[in-house]
C-alpha cells in the first residue's frame, strides 16, 4: 500500500558503466577522479572496468604516512574460521582482551548486523563501565561519531557505514579491529545479480568481482586507523582465511605496509601488550617534554 509508512521499493543498477560514461566520462572528457582506493596491487584494472573508463591515464602516488613506523598489523592464525560454531564466542574473547591492551579507543568493524549486535552486548557486559560500547543503529552515524570522540576509553562497534568516509585523529581511535573478511553476503539481490552477470560474461565471480570488493574494503576499513602522520596505533584482523586460503595473500599485499605480528593469538596478544607499554612509556616522555597530546 502506499499509505504504508514502512513498505519501500528500492532500485539500482546492476552495472553503473554505461549510465557514468553517459552522464559523466563522455561528457565531461577532462575529469579526474582520486581516491586512496582505486588500485589493487597498483593496478586500476577493476575500478576503470567498474565505471566504464574506457582508456585514461593513471598514476599513483606514495602514502604521505610511514606505516612501517606508524601502525602494526595484527594477525593471529589459531582462532577458528568464520563457519564453525564456536567462531563468535572465540573471537568476542580475543576482542575483550585486545580492548583491555589498548583501554578501548578502538572500531570494531563488522560484516552484518547481527555481528554487531553480539560483540557489543558481550562487550558492554565484559569491558568496564566507564567504557561506552557504541554500537551502529542506535543512534545516527554522526551522533555515534560525536560520542566516540568525547572518550578515549570508548568502543564503536559498527558495519558497513563505519568501514570508510569517516575520519578520527589522534589517541581516540587507536586500534581497528576486523573480526571478518568483508565478503559481500552472496543473498544480498544486487551483488547476486552481479555475479551473476560475471557468469554470463565468462569470468570467474570470485576473481573477477567478489574479491577485488573484499580487498578495496579491507584497506578502506585499515585507513580509519591513520589519518594523520602523528597517529599510531593497531589494526588486528581475526579471520583465519588469511592464512589458509591462496586469496589471503591477495588481501594482505593489498594493506599499507604496516609492521606485522603473526603466530598464535597467545603471540600476538603478548606482542601488542609490549606494543601498548611502548607507546605509554613515548606519551609519558612527551609529556615529561610538554609535547604530548593528553592522556588516554
Amino acid at each position: 500500500s502506499r499509505r504504508d509508512p514502512t513498505a519501500t521499493l528500492n532500485a539500482a543498477p546492476v552495472r553503473v558503466a554505461g549510465p557514468l560514461r553517459d552522464i559523466l566520462w563522455d561528457p565531461l572528457p577532462g575529469t579526474t577522479s582520486t581516491s586512496a582506493t582505486l588500485s589493487i596491487s597498483g593496478s586500476f584494472t577493476f575500478w576503470q572496468r567498474r565505471v566504464g573508463v574506457r582508456e585514461a591515464p593513471t598514476a599513483l602516488f606514495p602514502s604521505p604516512f610511514d606505516y612501517a613506523r606508524q601502525a602494526v598489523l595484527a594477525l593471529p592464525r589459531d582462532l577458528p574460521l568464520p563457519e564453525e560454531s564456536s567462531f563468535m564466542d572465540a573471537t568476542s574473547e580475543v576482542l575483550v582482551e585486545a580492548l583491555t591492551l589498548s583501554h578501548g579507543g578502538a572500531f570494531v568493524l563488522c560484516t552484518s548486523y547481527e555481528a554487531v549486535d553480539h560483540y557489543a552486548r558481550v562487550l558492554r557486559q565484559r569491558l568496564p563501565a566507564t567504557w561506552p560500547v557504541l554500537s551502529q543503529g542506535a543512534s545516527g552515524r554522526e551522533a555515534i561519531l560525536r560520542q566516540f570522540r568525547e572518550n578515549r576509553r570508548a568502543v564503536l562497534v559498527g558495519t558497513d557505514a563505519f568501514w570508510e568516509g569517516v575520519s578520527v585523529r589522534g589517541l581516540g581511535l587507536r586500534q581497528v579491529i576486523v573480526p571478518r573478511l568483508p565478503f559481500r553476503v552472496p543473498t544480498d539481490p544486487l551483488h547476486a545479480a552481479r555475479v551473476e552477470l560475471e557468469q554470463r560474461d565468462g569470468r570467474d565471480p570470485f576473481r573477477s568481482l567478489v574479491l577485488p570488493r573484499a580487498a578495496l574494503r579491507l584497506r578502506q576499513g585499515f585507513g580509519r586507523l591513520i589519518r594523520s602522520q602523528k597517529d599510531r596505533g593497531v589494526v588486528l584482523m581475526l579471520d583465519r582465511r588469511l592464512h589458509e586460503r591462496t586469496y589471503g595473500r591477495v588481501l594482505i599485499h593489498g594493506l599499507p605496509p604496516a609492521r606485522r605480528l603473526q603466530g598464535p593469538w597467545s603471540r600476538v596478544h603478548d606482542g601488542l601488550s609490549a606494543y601498548w607499554d611502548l607507546l605509554a612509556a613515548e606519551r609519558r616522555w612527551a609529556r615529561a617534554h610538554g609535547s604530548d597530546s593528553g592522556d588516554l
